[in-house]
């Protein structure tokens, strides 16, 4: 009987775990977020660059193409 107490004393309480693993998954989500966050928006970025150059070079063609045939 005094070992079982003695192992309940030495072990944390299911709170106090509870606790602390609450904490870590706060902490470590809000990290996942602010990363996600800022990978998602270079990502958009870099697409939206890559969608004004293919348009602009659409719009480039275009123009040499009608320069080419009316004029």
């Amino acid at each position: 009987m005094s070992t079982e107490a003695a192992l309940a004393s030495l072990e944390p309480g299911k709170d106090e775990m509870l606790e602390r693993t609450d904490q870590h998954t706060l902490s470590k989500a809000k990290r996942r977020e602010a990363n996600d966050y800022a990978v998602g928006l270079a990502f958009l970025g870099v697409i939206g660059i890559a969608m004004i150059a293919w348009i602009a070079a659409i719009a480039w063609v275009g123009w040499h193409l009608i320069e080419w045939l009316f004029f």
